[in-house]
């Protein structure tokens, strides 16, 4: 007996379209988000030497690190780098996997908070 056949999950594969871009475009500029923060979402990849200095800045990683030692690693070796929490003490790798739940049930606060405003304006009116 073969087990039975699973979707594949994430993203299908293949290039992203057009109108998915431009729509991620328009969400962004309606984020409020500064014009800088928004464009560096659609710059291109660092070299690993801005890369490496980025981590370094930030202390992910230790100053002795450099790209040859990197180089040098064999395949399957691992290199350990750290995110930082965030000011908040928030994880970020913890937000990322969460951000789709946050977002939902931001989006449900909302739109209750609306109707209540909503309830008392209506009240307010003879």
């Amino acid at each position: 007996m073969t087990p039975p056949e699973q979707k594949p999950r994430g993203r299908p594969p293949g290039p992203v379209s057009e109108k998915r871009v431009q729509d991620a475009i328009a969400l962004l500029k309606r984020s409020g988000l500064p014009p800088a923060e928004i464009t560096r979402h659609f710059i291109g990849d660092p070299s690993p030497e801005d890369l490496l200095a980025a981590l370094k800045a930030k202390g992910c990683c230790v100053a002795e690190v450099t790209l040859p030692d990197i180089a040098a690693l064999r395949p399957g070796q691992v290199i350990r780098v750290e995110l930082v929490p965030l000011e908040d003490g928030v994880n970020p790798v913890e937000t990322l996997m969460y951000l789709q739940d946050l977002i939902q049930s931001c989006v449900k606060e909302l739109a209750g908070i609306r109707k209540h405003l909503q309830a008392l304006a209506g009240k307010g009116q003879p």
